[in-house]
């Protein structure tokens, strides 16, 4: 059964986002915290894609049980992160990708969030 999923933001529509986040005050050419999350009702299936995305430099954030539509279905979300510098192309293609990785696994891209990144 394939959940329900937003589809991939657009370019443009990555633009606009890319607008916002400079009005909010974020430094978009220095490193941010991009998370990106991920849901199925196997915790089994997002155990499998977090091994994946950590062997590409992905960090595990955390992996929960999320609300679902469907109260019959029990949903899991799997969120991963890395520091890095994005442009709306780049961002767009780290998303194409990371749905490619999670649709190997069976497993649905739920999206993205950018943070400031915490000094170390």
């Amino acid at each position: 059964m394939k959940l329900y999923r937003p589809p991939i933001p657009s370019v443009p529509q990555l633009e606009q986002h890319f607008v916002r986040m400079t009005e909010l005050g974020f430094q978009l050419g220095r490193d941010l915290e991009w998370t990106y999350s991920f849901v199925h009702w196997s915790a089994g299936k997002l155990l499998e894609l977090q091994r994946d995305l950590e062997s590409l430099g992905y960090r595990h954030k955390d992996t929960s049980p999320t609300p679902s539509r469907n109260p019959e279905i029990e949903l899991h979300r799997l969120v991963v992160e890395r520091v890095a510098q994005h442009t709306p192309e780049s961002l767009h293609d780290t998303i194409v990708r990371l749905a490619e990785c999670a649709s190997r696994v069976g497993v649905d891209y739920d999206g993205w969030e950018v943070g400031k990144r915490r000094a170390s």
